[in-house]
């Protein structure tokens, strides 16, 4: 099947979609390649939500378009209920709007899309602990299993985290313990608000197949990764790559790799976050393919695919992020937290 072919295979967005159909379609980044300017796609029965991903909040506009009345900025994880969806003619990298009230319309690349699924706790974990996704739109972890305890993190839906220990405070409430893979230190958070991955969302695609013959290409001019199976695409997702330096270059080094360390989850952080700096816990599904740390991983800071925008790595949303790990070798054994310095599968950058 040729590329085109594959482009026009993608999942359509129907006239109604299901809360989880909504969160798969934006989960693969594949909202905007997928219909025609100025369709109006209607919301379900069932509610969708979207948190304000940007620290600086987002404008609501009277109209679907980056020149609309502006009516008020929300500001850093407010929350609201997405009545349509709607492709618009700009801007050109990602035209899809949300209509969050009569007249009341936000552009996606600020909101992620979230879901509100409260979770039964663990009763118990394997010996080396359990991986969980954040089920709701955000969720404050603390030094302590008790409301009273200082906050240490807000943690945002779909970030992943290893469980080391179970806990049951005063009032009944189960907490979990999760240890910082960067920092070490241990925060607690409410269990109902952590959802334990199912071994089967980890479980490799297309094992069976040699090294050689997968391959990962990104296009840094399209904003996009194809995933190849020999030479018939597979799989393909919008992305946002690394910011364009001084000389020209991308931040995202051009040539040719190997995906060679793998976790679900990783803390990240560089620098002073108050400035350009970043300090992201949970960022899941981690694929490195450089030893300086340039990898495809899942995103929750920002929704606004098909333009650069990282320092270096491939934002991928974290449904597309999670493919590309249960895709690609080597293997991360079940129940591991990692595997490391093991090449396989090839990763060419144009």
């Amino acid at each position: 099947m040729a590329l085109d072919a594959l482009l026009t295979s993608a999942p359509q967005v129907a006239s109604t979609l299901s809360r989880r159909g909504f969160l798969h379609m934006a989960g693969l980044g594949l909202l905007t390649a997928a219909a025609p300017a100025g369709v109006v796609r209607s919301a379900p029965a069932e509610t969708w939500q979207a948190r304000v991903a940007y620290s600086y909040g987002v404008k609501v506009r009277r109209e679907p378009h980056l020149k609309g009345e502006e009516l008020e900025t929300l500001g850093h994880d407010a929350l609201r209920t997405v009545q349509e969806v709607i492709v618009s003619e700009e801007p050109v990298h990602n035209r899809i709007w949300y209509r969050v009230g009569e007249a009341e319309y936000i552009h996606s690349g600020g909101l992620q899309p979230v879901a509100t699924r409260f979770q039964m706790p663990l009763l118990s974990l394997p010996l080396n602990g359990a991986l969980v996704d954040v089920s709701v739109p955000f969720t404050d972890m603390h030094t302590r299993p008790a409301f009273k305890a200082s906050r240490t993190y807000r943690y945002y839906y779909s970030c992943t985290f290893w469980v080391g220990e179970i806990a049951e405070a005063e009032d009944g409430k189960i907490w979990y313990r999760i240890d910082d893979d960067r920092s070490h230190l241990s925060h607690w958070g409410l269990a109902e608000h952590f959802r334990p991955v199912p071994e089967h969302e980890m479980a490799p695609i297309a094992p069976e197949l040699e090294p050689e013959r997968k391959r990962l290409e990104v296009d840094l001019a399209r904003q996009w990764v194809v995933a190849y199976q020999d030479d018939t695409p597979v799989f393909m997702s919008r992305a946002s790559t690394g910011l364009t330096m001084g000389n020209g270059e991308s931040m995202t080094p051009r040539g040719r790799h190997k995906v060679f360390y793998k976790r679900p989850s990783r803390h990240m952080a560089a620098g002073d976050s108050a400035s350009d700096g970043y300090d992201l816990p949970g960022v899941p599904w981690c694929s490195y393919f450089t030893t300086t740390g340039v990898a495809f991983h899942g995103t929750y800071w920002h929704n606004d695919f098909g333009r650069p925008r990282s320092h270096g790595c491939i934002n991928l949303p974290s449904e597309a992020a999670r493919w590309v790990y249960r895709w690609t070798m080597p293997v991360v054994p079940a129940g591991e937290h990692l595997v490391k310095d093991n090449p396989g599968t090839r990763v060419v950058v144009t």
